[in-house]
C-alpha cells in the first residue's frame, strides 16, 4: 500500500505549493499550481460530455415521436424479413394501386424490412429507427405483421398473416372518426 501512495505523489501536490494566489481586481483566485492535477478534472468533464452527447445522440436516433401524428394520421406499420416476402408484395401492391383511397384515409405507411431499406411512405429510414420500431411492438425477428394504429394513437389492428386492404379499408370506414370525416367530405358509407 505504501508503494501505491508513493507512486502518485509526483503527482500530488505538496502543501507548502499547493496553490499559488492570484489577484484579479480585489478577490484573490486560487488555482492548482500543479499543471497535471488542473488538466486531469479537464479530461475527465469533457470525456464525461462527450460520452452523454454520443449516448444521446444515439438514443434520439431510435426513438420516433408518434404524437407527431396523433390526430392528423393512422399509421399502418407493415414488417417484414424482405421485400419479396409474399404477404409484403401484395400488400405493398395493392397500396401502390389504390394510393389515392390511402390518402383519403389520412394513412402513412411504414415498411419495415430486416435486410434492404424500410421506409415511412417514400421516405427512407435509418437502420436503428426501423429495429427500434421491431422492438417497440415486440415482434421477433423474421415475422410478417401489420399493425394499424388510429388517429387517437390506439392499436386498432395487428395481424400476423395475409391482409386485403379492402379489409383494412373497411376497418377504418367503420370508425367514428372517419365516418365524421366521410359526412364533411360529403361522402357515403
Amino acid at each position: 500500500m505504501q508503494g501505491a501512495i508513493q507512486a502518485f505523489a509526483p503527482c500530488m501536490p505538496t502543501p507548502k505549493t499547493a496553490f499559488t494566489e492570484n489577484i484579479e481586481g480585489s478577490a484573490a483566485v486560487l488555482r492548482p499550481s500543479n499543471s497535471k492535477i488542473a488538466l486531469f478534472p479537464r479530461y475527465v468533464i469533457i470525456l464525461f460530455i462527450m460520452l452523454s452527447i454520443f449516448s444521446s445522440q444515439e438514443a434520439m436516433s431510435v426513438v420516433m415521436d408518434f404524437d407527431q401524428f396523433k390526430w392528423k394520421n393512422r399509421l399502418l406499420f407493415i414488417f417484414a424479413s424482405e421485400r419479396n416476402d409474399p404477404f409484403f408484395r401484395d400488400l405493398k401492391g395493392e397500396i401502390s394501386d389504390r394510393k389515392n383511397e390511402v390518402d383519403d384515409r389520412d394513412l402513412v405507411v411504414f415498411e419495415i424490412l430486416e435486410s434492404g431499406p424500410s421506409t415511412m411512405n417514400t421516405t427512407q429510414m435509418d437502420p436503428q429507427t426501423a429495429a427500434s420500431l421491431r422492438k417497440h411492438f415486440d415482434l421477433t425477428q423474421k415475422t410478417f405483421a401489420l399493425i394499424l394504429l388510429g388517429k387517437d394513437g390506439g392499436i386498432k389492428l395487428k395481424r400476423n398473416d395475409r391482409v386485403k386492404l379492402d379489409d383494412i379499408f373497411t376497418l377504418i370506414d367503420s370508425m367514428p372518426m372517419r365516418k365524421d370525416e366521410m359526412r364533411q367530405k360529403g361522402q357515403s358509407f
